[in-house]
């Protein structure tokens, strides 16, 4: 699934914290997919800023908005456990941006 870089951010954000051991294999799966890499913080310029309440906002140069990764979602809804290398998550290309909405 190609997803932006706000389209992951929102995936990261809903993710849970807790859960039991099952659970939380699939969080961390999802979440080392969804992740950016130190090439990309640098390429697409994220940092983060207070918002004034012990919370941060995640920033982005805007002209990167339509960038997109490719990103394989596995384990969510599934009763089997799928470990190999080609079918879990984290496997990923990076594409061309596409043309983003507003």
């Amino acid at each position: 699934m190609e997803l932006t870089i706000a389209e992951r951010f929102v995936l990261l954000n809903m993710l849970p914290q807790q859960g039991d051991i099952t659970t939380v294999k699939i969080v961390r799966r999802l979440r080392e997919a969804l992740s950016f890499s130190e090439q990309e913080h640098v390429d697409y310029e994220i940092h983060t800023e207070p918002d004034g309440n012990g919370r941060a906002f995640f920033r982005w140069n805007p002209s990167k908005s339509g960038a997109v990764k490719d990103v394989e979602i596995v384990g969510v809804g599934e009763t089997g456990c799928r470990s190999s290398p080609t079918h879990g998550a984290g496997k990923e290309s990076h594409r061309e941006p596409r043309d983003s909405v507003g």
